[in-house]
């Protein structure tokens, strides 16, 4: 009979039983199973952090790219404006 815990008088606690050869085959495959998943996940993330950096560089670059062309887009416009005034006020010399 084992020894009581002298605190409560009750007998320790009964260690689980070793699991039975089959059980032990089924936790070693399920285990398996979710090591091979693991490693396809991290596979997974690390193509998928690749391809948000490639994507992150894309996007700086078309913003780059959005900058420079809003800025020529801007010069074109105030070139516009002066050869506007620049055609009126040659139509208003000639009337006149």
């Amino acid at each position: 009979m084992p020894l009581c815990n002298p605190c409560t008088n009750r007998p320790p606690p009964r260690l689980p039983a070793p699991p039975a050869p089959q059980d032990a085959r089924t936790l070693q495959a399920q285990s398996r199973e979710l090591r091979a998943a693991l490693s396809h996940s991290q596979r997974e993330a690390s193509l998928l952090a690749s391809e948000l950096e490639r994507a992150s560089a894309q996007l700086a670059e078309a913003r780059k790219e959005a900058t420079e062309a809003q800025a020529m887009a801007a010069t074109a416009q105030s070139r516009v404006k002066l050869l506007e005034k620049s055609w009126e006020a040659a139509l208003w010399r000639q009337k006149d």
